[in-house]
């Protein structure tokens, strides 16, 4: 038995898929309090991966002063390996903002569906209201999907 679980720790770990997949994230990010001048925030997005592998960033951090409003921006990456038996990547954002009433620094992560199959380049389309929002949400989001031989599928979660 132990025997198995190294070999599902082995596999686990040294799988790659030698493909690249592309991701496109356009974000609108809003803060419409109106006791301040401006507001902070930083995001990040990373693919989920188990307890025996760190998250993977997909795109670089994006740190930003703005005024209240809404934010909008475009982040790239790509993802060239995931993990053994796993057909998805599970995309989730990283927002840290100010946008409280309290001016104070909190965490959001945003849990995002549909998952982003592999060997399929994702381009998401994410809006959200950040005024006094923290935790951990779920959000279905706009993803537009593409491979070699499709044009562009627009499919619309509710």
């Amino acid at each position: 038995m132990l025997f198995l679980f190294l070999l599902a720790i082995f596999f686990n770990i040294t799988n790659s898929s030698k493909y690249t997949d592309e991701f496109i994230f356009d974000v609108e990010l809003t803060c419409n309090l109106r006791n301040r001048a401006f507001w902070t925030f930083s995001v990040q997005f990373f693919d989920r991966d188990s307890f025996l592998n760190p998250d993977d960033s997909v795109g670089p951090e994006i740190h930003h002063a703005h005024r209240p409003g809404t934010a909008k921006f475009r982040i790239t990456g790509s993802q060239t390996e995931d993990e053994f038996f796993n057909y998805n990547y599970e995309i989730y954002a990283k927002i840290f903002h100010d946008c409280t009433e309290s001016h104070q620094s909190v965490q959001l992560i945003i849990n995002i569906t549909p998952l982003c199959q592999h060997y399929r380049d994702c381009h998401y389309k994410l809006q959200a209201n950040l005024e006094n929002s923290w935790g951990i949400v779920g959000r279905r989001i706009f993803l537009n999907m593409t491979d070699d031989n499709d044009y562009r599928k627009y499919v619309h979660c509710i």
